[in-house]
Order: C-alpha cells, then structure tokens, then sequence
C-alpha cells in the first residue's frame, strides 16, 4: 500500500511526521505506488481521496462539514481523529480516537531534561516570514521552525518546558510529550479559514480540552502582499506579539490533557496497530 499524504514543498512538521513514523509502525508496508492508498495523519479526508481505489483510514480528520467527501465500500476506516469527523463522515463515533500523531511518543526516546523554558512554533506557512525566528529570541522565547527536519523538531518540543504554537501538530506532541502548551492563531486562520478552527476543535474533542486560542497579527500581508508592508504597522505588529507572547508566559494560559485521557488514547491506537499488523501480515 502507499501512504499518502500532504507533500509541501517547504516541508510541514504535522504531515511530514507521516514519512517519519509509518514505516516504524508497519515496517515492509509501504511502496512508492499502490492503487491502496493508507492515509494517517492530517486534514486530509476531503475530496482529494474520492477516486482512490481503496483508501485505509487511519486518524486523519475531515477537513470541514462541506469538504466532507462520501464513505463507500472503498474505505477501510481503522480510526479518525476527532468527533467532528466522525459527524461529517457519518461514521460511527465508535471510530473516533484522536490524532494518531500521540503514538510517535512510543518510537521517539526522549528523557526528562528541559532546555527551553518556553518555545514557539508557527503554522508552517507563517513560517516562510523570518520574522518570526527575530520576534521569538528578542523576548528569550525559543523558535521551532515547523519546516524544519522531524527529529528536531520533536528534539525540541520535547526540551521546551511550555509551547505556544500555532501550528496544530505542535500541539499534539507537546500534549503527548506531557509539554503544557498554548494555542495561537495569527495566518493560519486566514489562510485556512474555518478549517483552522474546525480541525483544532475536532481533535480537542478527544482530549477533554475547550478551544480558546490567542489571536496574534500575521507578520506578512495577506498573500503576495508581503513586499508592499508598512514598516511602521509592522514595528507595532512586533510589539502587540511580544506583548501577548509575555501574557500567556507570565499567566500560565497552558494546556494538557489528563494522563488517563492520553494513556488511554495512546492504548486504543497500540490495540489498532496489532490489529492492523494481523490483517496485513502477509503484504509485502
């Protein structure tokens, strides 16, 4: 089967971890090209997997109620992320687990030993301004840049004390690595729209947690606008993120879920793993 997913050009921490976990699941599983296409993590169940011959869910979340794409006799649907997906699907919510992207904690060694009393990771599209990298050192604050190798951003997470982080997948392995952190939205929900909020509240469906997000300014204008912004809207911009930044550092507006809440999940996806490795024992 091929493990399909979203490819940037730029690179992606959420959707990359798929080529980085996978194959240390189901080793031997995967090829290059397969009419059976096995789809893990991300906001990908949309119309993009219609005319896929068979498709094996496993995890991914429904990218909005009108992106929702028909379940036929072609999927195989081991889990999807959230309750929300379940609900556009029109799945049982019996299949709801959370991100799969919590297992990567059973492949990742990781000790105790913090580093960085707080990081900050963007939407990996916010990323492409460097500004950010400057905003996050000027105040003490450790930049993890989401288009960065895997294994250093997990590295990372996992030596950050706190996360803020705007990108979702940050915030799952921080949940997971027991890293208290805060959600924030600058462009990834204009980029995305209600998609943003829509896959951010799906998969907190799972972990008991409500969604209350920092809204932050976007450091780059709207699109290809960029080149043209004013200096001087931008100089305030810098100080009304640093300033928020400092606010969710110095009141402690941190998230985590419950141990019993993540072991728990961490448990569903161990059980589907041997599951799935009994039914595919055989591929090659």
């Amino acid at each position: 089967m091929e493990l399909f997913y979203y490819k940037s050009e730029s690179g992606n921490f959420g959707d990359d971890l798929n080529a980085w976990l996978w194959p240390k699941v189901f080793p031997g599983v995967f090829v290059d090209k397969s009419d059976v296409k096995f789809i893990g993590i991300g906001t990908i169940l949309d119309q993009r997997i219609c005319d896929f011959k068979k498709k094996i869910v496993f995890g991914s979340g429904v990218r909005g109620l009108k992106n929702a794409p028909s379940v036929d006799r072609s999927w195989e649907i081991y889990a999807v992320r959230g309750f929300l997906s379940s609900r556009a699907l029109g799945v049982d919510s019996k299949y709801v687990i959370t991100d799969p992207a919590i297992i990567a904690k059973i492949f990742y060694s990781f000790n105790k030993q913090k580093l960085f009393p707080v990081s900050y990771m963007p939407y990996f599209r916010s990323a492409h301004n460097q500004k950010w990298k400057n905003v996050c050192e000027e105040i003490g604050v450790n930049y993890i840049d989401p288009r960065s190798d895997v294994k250093k951003c997990l590295k990372e997470i996992a030596l950050s004390s706190y996360l803020i982080t705007e990108a979702m997948h940050g915030a799952i392995i921080a949940d997971s690595f027991r890293v208290p952190w805060a959600p924030v939205f600058a462009y990834n929900y204009l980029h995305e729209k209600e998609v943003s909020e829509f896959k951010w509240r799906d998969w907190l469906s799972t972990v008991a947690i409500d969604f209350f997000p920092k809204y932050l300014p976007n450091l780059w204008g709207y699109e290809n606008n960029y080149v043209n912004y004013n200096k001087l809207k931008e100089w305030v911009k810098v100080r009304i993120i640093q300033k928020k930044i400092n606010q969710i550092i110095k009141n402690q507006e941190y998230f985590l879920s419950s141990d019993t809440v993540e072991q728990n999940n961490i448990d569903k996806y161990v059980d589907l793993i041997e599951k799935f490795k009994i039914k595919y024992s055989n591929i090659n």
